[in-house]
């Protein structure tokens, strides 16, 4: 899957509005790991609210 990263694009993270309950702790929990891969390909990680559009 990291190899699927590509500047540009967007993870959605789930919730449990969506999912069984008490699973976005494994969300939460998987969030560092996101981030160290993130900053180690050189990507930017903003909000979805904060994105701009080139």
């Amino acid at each position: 899957m990291v190899n699927d990263l590509d500047g540009g694009g967007t993870i959605l993270l789930d919730s449990d509005c969506t999912s069984a309950p008490g699973s976005w702790r494994t969300t939460r929990d998987a969030l560092p790991r996101i981030l160290d891969t993130c900053a180690h390909h050189g990507f930017d990680v903003v909000a979805l609210r904060d994105y701009v559009w080139p």
